[in-house]
């Protein structure tokens, strides 16, 4: 069984911005703040 995770990212550089898309190609939820 697997469980997915939502996830909040806080502020942004280009870094943050791949992991976001990646995460979201997953199927997780990205909450995003100051981006």
């Amino acid at each position: 069984m697997s469980k997915k995770s939502d996830i909040t990212v806080i502020g942004a550089d280009l870094r943050q911005i791949y992991m976001i898309n990646k995460l979201h190609e997953k199927g997780y939820t990205v909450y995003t703040y100051g981006i």
